[in-house]
């Protein structure tokens, strides 16, 4: 017989509304990275990343009651690690800001009347338009919800970076070098506002990572050689985890790198002094670690010592001008202004000939940060090659040729080059013969007397040497050896001289204290044991004078 299960609708209608509740959690939680067309985020309100890596929303800098619309970090505590800001120069003043998605499109900031203090100016006509935060750290505008497709994305942060570069991200320029993503400072540590100092790719056709100060280039890190910056030796391929240079299909180039382990969080950023500075998320500390600094001070200061002059670092900045030229100012050196650079001895044959080629060579500079303006020629890669460029160009002042690279020339006056401890290229600098002859004199002259003080010293050291172990023995010592050794008689004589009252010379002090007589010696001293030369008698026998 069966039995019969009633259910009861109360039961019924519970069970309903907790699997209800679980798919609306479900997809509230799966929809808290994203803003649908005509949906918002109010102050106090966030957006989450799928993998929770970053948090969108308003906040405050430190000291600061000023609102502003920015990502950082979801899993670090403190807000200190801003990563993007949207309205850096017009801060709602209160908390009544609104972040939202307008039915046209265009993501928008409002303040509390309703006006708009920030947008991205775009307009979508899908509608299933959305505005999601990606693990990334990326915020992108889909024309369509489920693409998660930056490629494809209307409009993404990372277009238009702040100060800070993430790992993804891309630092580019265009063919015609007019387009550029630049990361510029804060004003101040608490002041996201646009500040003084900017970063970015300066050239098409030499790419390097240069700082500016408003327009004025304050440092330049070298064109990158598909493993490190040239102008920044101590920076190992290893601390830059993938970085890599990569053309677009539009022609334009980009910088970007990746990190080994998602775990990791690591960010380049500008500080509002200027300093560039790789940072890494230390777990146990709880801080961030400067990885990696770069600043605008000493050498590192763009062209510190003018055209043609050569800076190099030890307690203090140096300058000095390269072989074969000579300061521009006298005066304006000797009070340690050295911006007005160097000019050469002798003009270079070729431009007193009217361009004709001939009659000047290059001078090999060893360890150095290659000059700015380089132009790449990667269809030669000998150096023979290289030099027979350069030496048919009149225009050109120098050439290298790098590893990775391949031949650079230079057509501009030479600029910002140091001289480095270690690492660095070289560079073949044109010069006139004679000043190339001249300095070779002074090489084989300082040579030669190198060569000649060696050869003294090794002499002097010999000498000593052979000295030392053919030298006299100690000749109180010797004297000492040859007294201790001597016969009876000779030890008689002088103890003889010595109750005579007759000096005894130097030897007295070496002999015995009670000296030995020999028989022979007694017997003529006592005229033969003479009674008349008889004293007495003790308890040893008779005492003869």
């Amino acid at each position: 017989m069966g039995i019969t299960v009633r259910k009861s609708p109360m039961v019924i209608l519970l069970v309903n509304l907790y699997l209800l509740s679980y798919y609306l959690f479900l997809v509230c939680y799966a929809a808290n990275n994203t803003i649908r067309k005509g949906e918002s985020i109010k102050d106090g309100e966030t957006l989450i990343s799928k993998d929770q890596n970053f948090e969108l929303g308003f906040f405050s800098p430190f000291h600061s009651t000023k609102r502003y619309v920015g990502i950082w970090y979801y899993k670090i505590a403190e807000k200190s690690s801003i990563v993007w800001v949207a309205n850096r120069d017009n801060p709602v003043l209160d908390k009544s800001g609104v972040f939202t998605l307008t039915n046209e499109g265009d993501l928008v900031v409002l303040n509390g009347t309703g006006k708009s203090v920030w947008s991205t100016n775009t307009t979508m006509k899908s509608r299933n338009g959305a505005l999601i935060l990606l693990d990334s750290g990326n915020l992108i505008l889909e024309k369509n919800e489920g693409e998660f497709d930056p490629s494809k994305a209307l409009w993404q942060s990372f277009d238009f970076p702040t100060d800070t570069f993430l790992p993804g991200m891309r630092i580019g320029v265009s063919k015609s070098g007019l387009k550029k993503q630049i990361y510029t400072s804060w004003k101040t540590k608490n002041d996201p506002s646009t500040g003084n100092f900017s970063s970015g790719i300066d050239s098409w056709k030499s790419p390097q990572i240069v700082i500016w100060e408003g327009s004025q280039r304050l440092w330049r890190s070298g064109i990158w050689n598909g493993q490190i910056f040239t102008g920044v030796p101590s920076m190992k391929a290893q601390y830059l985890y993938g970085f890599r240079l990569i053309p677009s299909d539009e022609g334009d180039i980009y910088f970007t790198y990746s990190l080994p382990d998602a775990s990791l969080y690591m960010r380049f950023q500008i500080q509002s002094d200027g300093t560039m500075e790789e940072l890494r998320w230390n777990s146990e500390k709880k801080e961030w670690t400067v990885y990696w600094s770069q600043s605008i001070g000493g050498c590192d200061l763009f062209s510190k010592c003018g055209t043609y002059g050569s800076c190099s670092m030890s307690n203090s900045v140096n300058c000095k001008c390269l072989d074969g030229f000579v300061p521009q100012s006298d005066d304006d050196w000797k009070k340690g202004n050295w911006s007005s650079g160097c000019q050469r001895k002798n003009e270079l044959l070729c431009e007193k000939n009217g361009g004709q080629v001939g009659g000047d060579g290059f001078l090999e500079l060893n360890e150095v940060k290659l000059p700015d303006s380089a132009q790449i020629k990667n269809q030669f890669n000998k150096k023979d090659d290289c030099e027979n460029e350069c030496l048919n160009s009149c225009s050109c002042k120098a050439y290298a040729l790098v590893f990775g690279i391949g031949c650079l020339t230079w057509d501009r006056d030479l600029s910002d080059i140091q001289k480095f401890q270690a690492g660095g290229n070289q560079l073949y600098i044109r010069l006139n013969k004679s000043d190339i002859g001249g300095k070779s004199n002074k090489r084989k002259l300082a040579i030669l007397i190198s060569v000649i003080l060696s050869v003294v010293c090794l002499s002097i050291f010999g000498y000593l040497l052979w000295r030392n172990k053919y030298k006299p023995k100690d000749p109180c010592k010797k004297k000492r050896k040859e007294t201790g050794s001597s016969d009876q008689l000779s030890k008689s004589k002088e103890m003889l001289r010595d109750f005579s009252g007759e000096d005894v010379g130097e030897g007295e002090e070496n002999g015995p204290e009670l000296p030995l007589f020999s028989f022979n010696t007694i017997e003529t001293a006592t005229n033969n044991f003479s009674i008349s030369n008889k004293l007495g008698h003790g308890g040893f026998g008779d005492v003869f004078k």
